[in-house]
């Protein structure tokens, strides 16, 4: 599986606008290797003889629908770094 070299995890922050330290871009660096192994791992394994349907769904064990009070437009921006009349102010990320 190819690995993410250092300088591709800090493009990848940068994009992401997130400031990384040398030592958490060699971090994130073995856990993107960790994750990219399983994944390969994951991509090996034979899916085609199994059958998804041949389990039954019980759906007596999922809960009721309940309908609650939601927050108020105002008690959702009031910790907002910036706001814009009712919405959230973000910075562009689209280069």
């Amino acid at each position: 599986m190819a690995k993410l070299t250092e300088k591709e995890i800090s493009h990848l922050a940068s994009l992401s606008a997130l400031s990384l330290s040398d030592e958490q871009v060699k971090k994130y660096a073995n856990e993107f290797e960790s994750i990219l192994n399983f994944v390969d791992k994951i991509s090996k394994t034979d899916t085609l003889s199994f059958d998804m349907f041949a389990r039954e769904i019980e759906f007596d064990d999922l809960r009721e629908d309940e309908q609650k009070q939601s927050l108020s437009t105002s008690e959702v921006l009031k910790n907002a770094p910036k706001k814009r009349k009712e919405f959230f102010n973000v910075p562009k990320v689209v280069e």
